[in-house]
């Protein structure tokens, strides 16, 4: 999954080196957080928080089930987020 946010524009930081950058910098960063369950389907969650802790952007997939195909589920899942988000920044760049 880390390797679909640079391809979005997306820089990623370590907690390590966001922890070292200063006020106005930490000001600009989102936070991921993600949720990927699989049961009888995978559940694939993401959150996007901006530095006030308020969600910038929300999506969730539930992709196929079967025993044999959760690999491929939770690829499913991850690719349709990310297709979903892409949109969403190209719709927010159009209204600038």
């Amino acid at each position: 999954m880390a390797k679909e946010f640079p391809l979005l524009g997306f820089v990623l930081l370590t907690e390590e080196e966001a922890s070292q950058l200063d006020a106005q910098e930490k000001s600009l960063l989102l936070t991921a957080e993600y949720l990927c369950r699989q049961s009888g389907e995978c559940l694939f969650k993401i959150k996007l928080k901006n530095s006030n802790g308020d969600i910038v952007y929300e999506d969730e997939q539930i992709a196929g089930a079967g025993f044999m195909s959760r690999k491929n589920d939770r690829q499913s899942a991850i690719k349709k987020i990310f297709k979903q988000l892409k949109k969403k920044i190209g719709s927010t760049q159009q209204k600038k």
